[in-house]
């Protein structure tokens, strides 16, 4: 989406219609006027009745309650835009990420810090992320300190994680404004191994995915880069000089990914040009995933206001893009939107993995459902979604069964990169679309709990069963608001939830498909990675088994052609399945 060309009509249409911020027919809360250094005030203002105060109010039917309080998770991700310079840097925001730092089986939380803007001259200082620690029940421990991570580790927008090296362990890739940073993880304790692992660069990287692309058994390092920005030099836009804005990031030159190809000896080598990775573009998020099942992992990239890419896996370099010709670079209209949040799952039940893709405002969010054979159909309004979220800016985003019917759900964070001059207020709501059976979604959002009914400036988000109850929990980064933990609160009676060691390079099962059957249909859970915006959460197959169900056999399809089934797993239980430890099938 071209930012500058919605900027220039609303402003337009406000000085035809003689408003101040947005067309007329487009409601905007009274602090939309004021400073949006008053987010408190402009949650409380909104003329649309709904509840924008931070005050949780729990429903009956609500399935998820905002727990953050009693968590113990006290993290803001801090954006600098209280030096009011305008900065595109401030409105790209942070992730979470879920992964078990500690190896005792538990998703720990770690939280990129963002940082601070001087407001005489824009330079720009990192402040430290955060790493806590899940106690079960809900509850966290802050252990930065004693994890080595306390360090600020650069102007920190996400991190990933990942057994690099092999060793057992979860390693941990925090990018960055800057330069990025690759921490070692030795039983708990992070140290960083950025320059010996070859990883110094000096850019903007916005996202990143470990996966083992060249298939040596190795995790490789994809590492997606938005624009070339030299805060020192930034300069606001919008209606100047009374009311500046952020510019859009088609001021920007665009900046090719990297592709680190591991080594296996603790260090990477770039083969971006190798693999092809040649023609730059306004990156903001990767995923991986074995999209056509062929056993190599593929790579499909959101871009902001470029084509979207995917890179198809093979033997060879350079990498095969065929996003066009998949039919998942361009909207259904042939034009490139503002993208920004990824994930895959089967929405139409017929075992292969869709795609969705959040977009900016005036597009519509993207569906497009896997036909097989590398080709997919843009489905956003045969699934009922035209229109649906089209007012805002989507970031967060994932494909989960929220209400415990095996259909992938799929929810929507949004949040405004314009303070002032985008067509939508900055702080928005997010939704809940609920799969109605494999034909169709459903806004069900205001039902789905109190975060739903108030208006946020959301990014980033992560969704894992964290207490252990069948249950998955959300974890959502905003722009300098806290993070917000919400409990489920409607978990399955019956319920089993897997997690994967595959062979070689691939320890957590990335690229295998995981399945069964329940409420009289299979049911198959891709493993990927690189879901919703900014973030990682390990992949993790969750599913939801009728009432009386004792036990349940659970199918695999590994990366590596392995078909495998382990059955008799008792039901209500988080089990790790080995490849090669299964009984084969056909």
């Amino acid at each position: 989406m071209n930012w500058a060309f919605v900027a220039w009509n609303v402003l337009l249409l406000s000085t035809l219609l003689g408003c101040s911020n947005a067309p007329s027919s487009i409601p905007v809360p009274v602090s939309e006027t004021r400073s949006w250094l008053d987010p408190e005030g402009a949650r409380a203002q909104n003329p649309s009745g709904e509840n924008t105060s931070n005050e949780d109010v729990v429903e009956p039917n609500d399935w998820f309650e905002n727990v953050t309080k009693q968590s113990g998770i006290e993290m803001i991700f801090r954006t600098g835009r209280e030096a009011e310079r305008q900065t595109i840097l401030e409105t790209v925001g942070g992730g979470v990420c879920l992964f078990d730092a500690d190896g005792d089986g538990a998703l720990d939380l770690y939280c990129p810090g963002g940082g601070v803007i001087d407001r005489n001259n824009g330079s720009v200082t990192g402040l430290p992320g955060k790493l806590y620690r899940n106690y079960g029940g809900c509850r966290f421990s802050d252990i930065t300190i004693e994890s080595g991570l306390s360090l600020p580790a650069g102007y920190s927008h996400g991190a990933v994680a990942c057994d690099f090296d092999r060793d057992g362990d979860l390693d941990l890739f925090v990018f960055c404004f800057g330069q990025s940073h690759l921490y070692c993880n030795s039983s708990g304790v992070f140290v960083d191994v950025t320059d010996s692992a070859g990883l110094t660069t000096n850019s903007w990287d916005t996202g990143a995915v470990f996966a083992d692309v060249t298939g040596d058994g190795w995790p490789d390092l994809y590492v997606v880069t938005y624009v070339e920005f030299d805060p020192l030099k930034s300069q606001p836009c919008g209606k100047l000089p009374n009311d500046p804005d952020v510019c859009p990031p088609q001021n920007y030159s665009p900046l090719p990914d990297r592709l680190y190809v591991n080594r296996g000896d603790g260090t990477f080598e770039d083969q971006s040009d190798l693999a092809g990775l040649t023609e730059p573009s306004r990156g903001l998020g990767v995923l991986a995933a074995d999209l056509n099942q062929d056993g190599w992992i593929d790579l499909y990239v959101a871009n902001d206001g470029d084509a979207n890419l995917l890179y198809w896996g093979g033997s060879e370099f350079p990498l095969v893009e065929g996003g066009l010709a998949a039919g998942v670079a361009v909207n259904a209209r042939g034009a490139a939107e503002g993208s920004m949040g990824l994930d895959v799952g089967d929405v139409d039940g017929d075992g292969r993995p869709d795609i969705v893709v959040t977009n900016f405002e005036l597009e519509d969010n993207s569906l497009y459902r896997n036909l097989g054979a590398g080709q997919f159909d843009h489905a956003t309004t045969q699934f009922g979604l035209a229109g649906a979220g089209r007012a805002y800016v989507g970031f967060g985003t994932g494909l989960y069964d929220l209400n415990g019917d095996n259909w992938p759900d799929w929810y929507v964070l949004n949040g405004h990169v314009l303070y002032r001059t985008g067509q939508s207020p900055f702080l928005q709501p997010s939704f809940v679309f609920q799969n109605e059976y494999g034909r169709r979604f459903a806004d069900v959002g205001t039902q789905a709990g109190s975060f739903f009914r108030q208006r946020h400036a959301a990014r980033g988000s992560a969704v894992a069963d964290l207490d252990g109850d069948g249950g998955l929990e959300m974890i959502v980064s905003e722009l300098e608001e806290p993070i917000t933990f919400l409990r489920h609160r409607k978990p399955p009676t019956a319920w089993i939830t897997i997690s994967l060691t595959a062979r070689g390079g691939n320890p957590m099962g990335l690229g295998a498909d995981v399945s069964l059957d329940a409420f009289q249909r299979r049911v198959t859970i891709p493993m990927r990675g690189g879901v919703s915006f900014a973030s990682h959460v390990d992949p993790q197959a969750s599913f939801a088994l009728e009432p009386n169900r004792q036990s349940a056999d659970v199918s695999i399809r590994w990366l590596s052609g392995l078909r495998e089934i382990f059955r008799g797993l008792t039901v209500s239980q988080h089990h790790r399945l080995r490849e090669g430890m299964g009984d084969e099938s056909p």
